[in-house]
């Protein structure tokens, strides 16, 4: 599953994105950022939400690249169970 997660991320990358991006988060290492727009995330999240298997990618825990870790945060995001957000929030931070 975070395989395939990432692999489909590089095929949305933007190349022109990446540069941008990395210099916008001088702290992260430029080669942690695919360069995948915001909106193109967001959809992709809303896509992969129904997959019962992102529960895998949810406890893949560290993230390797910096959009990895932007599509977590919209899939806690969308947890409608206060508790189990915080707890899933705490466990991700």
């Amino acid at each position: 599953m975070c395989e395939r997660i990432v692999k489909n991320l590089f095929e949305m990358q933007d190349l022109g994105y990446k540069y941008f991006q990395s210099k916008l988060i001088p702290n992260i290492d430029g080669n942690t950022i695919i360069g995948v727009r915001m909106p193109l995330l967001r959809k992709y999240a809303k896509e992969l939400i129904a997959d019962i298997d992102i529960l895998n990618f949810m406890n893949d825990l560290p993230h390797r690249y910096y959009e990895e870790n932007i599509l977590h945060g919209l899939f806690v995001q969308n947890i409608k169970e206060f508790d189990i957000c915080i707890a899933e929030l705490e466990r991700f931070l």
